[in-house]
């Protein structure tokens, strides 16, 4: 089963205004209570690529990610990718730096009830995590979605480039509620560690993420969604707190159809 989506991710303490795009093949919707499908053991693999429009146009990330159905109620998937991280929109020669990333994730859904289920993680390429531009006047800093992983759907990610190498450790979690055919909502959560390995030392960030997203179908081959995402700042390893819990957010709408 096939799939085109494309999304608008805003919203953050000033900015966060991200053009996204993707194409992937999908095991089953992942905003239905029904456990995956077995018949479908082949992998199914896809791509996104992501641009900071405003503010401070400019490259931004581009992901692969392949998934592979272990169970009927799980899903591995596996992603790479690369991104272009730094100013844009500032003066000629503001500074950008080149990153490489990886990671390991699943999708888990285990029906509770005929309307319940418990949720962990997704396919699809473009769920990897949100892609972040931040910044106020038309100067953007675009830091993609793997210098800060703490909204990734894989559980372990690495990512290294010119600045720092970042490890983020991710426990997805959620609740998906289905009274009608047509109507999904989820309510998200999770625990979220990202360790940064500066030049200097080494800093550990904890993150409380939580969100709320809805999927509309108007009919089988579309789906209309909407995602709330707060990153949950909690603590960090040296003591300090640069952002609060709510600074970090972002709202995505997208559409998907199916083929």
């Amino acid at each position: 089963m096939g799939s085109r989506a494309c999304g608008w991710l805003l919203g953050s303490p000033r900015h966060r205004r991200v053009l996204v795009s993707h194409a992937h093949a999908n095991f089953a919707r992942t905003d239905r209570v029904a456990p995956l499908p077995r018949r479908r053991a082949r992998p199914a693999g896809g791509f996104a690529v992501a641009f900071p429009i405003n503010p401070g146009a400019g490259f931004g990330s581009v992901l692969g990610s392949v998934a592979f159905l272990a169970d009927k109620s799980i899903a591995l998937r596996l992603d790479a990718g690369y991104e272009r991280t730094g100013v844009n929109g500032g003066t000629t020669g503001a500074p950008h730096f080149n990153r490489y990333f990886g990671g390991i994730g699943a999708a888990i859904k285990v029906p509770i009830s005929s309307t319940l289920a418990f949720v962990s993680g997704r396919v699809g390429a473009v769920q990897f995590g949100h892609f972040n531009n931040l910044g106020p006047s038309g100067i953007g800093v675009y830091s993609g979605a793997s210098t800060y992983a703490q909204t990734s759907t894989d559980f372990f990610m690495v990512s290294a480039g010119d600045d720092f190498t970042n490890i983020s450790i991710n426990l997805p979690g959620g609740l998906l509620f289905q009274a009608d055919p047509h109507v999904a909502l989820t309510l998200l959560a999770g625990f979220s560690t990202q360790i940064e390995f500066l030049s200097s030392t080494t800093v550990s960030l904890h993150y409380f993420p939580i969100g709320l997203e809805g999927v509309f179908t108007p009919s089988p081959p579309f789906d209309i969604g909407a995602r709330l995402f707060f990153d949950g700042y909690v603590t960090s390893s040296n003591g300090t707190a640069p952002i609060g819990y709510f600074d970090m957010r972002g709202l995505m709408f997208w559409l998907r159809v199916r083929a």
